[in-house]
Formats: C-alpha cells, structure tokens, sequence
C-alpha cells in the first residue's frame, strides 16, 4: 500500500503549478516558445520578478492572466479595427453613388440647357464660325502671295485654286452638317 500511496503523492505533485517559473516553463504553459515569451516580455506583456533567490522568473498566475487579458484586448481591437474599416468602407461607397448621382444630374442639366442658353451657345457658335470662314478662305491668297517669285505664277494659281476648293468642300460639309442640325431642331419646335 506505500507504493500506492506513494504514486498517488507523485501524481498530485505533477499536477500542482509552482508560483514561480522559468521562461521555458511559461512557454511550456502558455503553448509558445521560449523565443516568443521573451518577445513578449521584452514588449511589456508579461513580466518576470525577481525571485528570493534573485532569478528572475515569472509568477505563473499573474503571467498567465496577463496573457489571457491581452490575447482578449487584441482580439477585441482586431473586432474594432475591421468594424472601423467596413464603415469606412460603407461611408466611401455612399459618397461615390451621391456623386455619381450628382455628375448625372448635371450632364442631365448641361444637355438640357439649363446652365447656358441654347441660344447663346447658337449666336457663339455662328460667330465663332464667321470669322473662322473668312480666315480660311483668305489663307490661300495669302499663301501664295509669299511664294510669289519662288513658284511659277500657272503653278500658284494652280495651288490656289486647289486650297481654295479644299477648304469650299470641307466648309460645305460643314455648314451642310450644321445645316441638316438646325432644320432638324426647326422641326423639333413646331
């Protein structure tokens, strides 16, 4: 019966968490290695103090504990974190469909005339192209009037002519084309 008695004892040492214990021993009982209990010692996570026997050694409850408090701090700020990041992320997705929403609201607007007269934009656009039509048909003359006494008078005269046609033919379309716009709007009115 001794030895029973015996064993039963061994069993209920081995069971029993010392108050004081190494780095190894914490490693061992928090599941990380020794390495990284020095990492979070050093980082103030857990703390050693000195033992009677001045070793520095960690007080198991309390490390064990402290441990507990930051593993649920962490996970907690994790929780925050990505809560903050998906607001965020919702806040960035209101604010690009309320300008989306603008900028259509306002090619809506542009295109209805609601910022400038069509009117206006008319009478521009007839005098921008008045003055645009005289420039370009006197370029031909006055092309040919610095080539003077370069170019053989047939072959400028020639020259000219062609500029001249060219630039007749694409005003044509042109005006054809601005033409065909505004009878188109004419009908639109009546």
């Amino acid at each position: 019966m001794s030895s029973a008695h015996e064993k039963k004892k061994e069993d209920s040492v081995q069971t029993e968490i010392p108050e004081f214990v190494s780095s190894a021993g914490i490693a061992k009982l928090l599941g990380k290695s020794v390495r990284r209990i020095q990492q979070i010692t050093a980082e103030g996570i857990i703390q050693t103090e000195k033992t009677p026997g001045k070793l520095r050694r960690y007080n198991t409850a309390e490390t064990v504990q402290r441990y507990i408090d930051y593993i649920e701090k962490k996970h907690n700020e994790d929780a925050t974190g990505k809560q903050a990041l998906e607001l965020k992320k919702l806040q960035a997705e209101i604010a690009l469909k309320e300008s989306q929403g603008e900028l259509h609201r306002l090619k809506t607007d542009i295109a209805s005339g609601k910022y400038l007269p069509i009117e206006t934009i008319s009478e521009d656009y007839i005098k921008f192209f008045t003055v645009l039509k005289k420039f370009l048909t006197s370029l031909p003359s006055r092309l040919c009037s610095q080539f003077m006494g370069y170019i053989e008078p047939v072959s400028l005269r020639a020259i000219e002519k062609e500029l001249n046609d060219d630039i007749a033919e694409q005003l044509n379309s042109f005006v054809g084309y601005a033409k065909e716009e505004e009878g188109h709007d004419s009908r639109k009115k009546h």
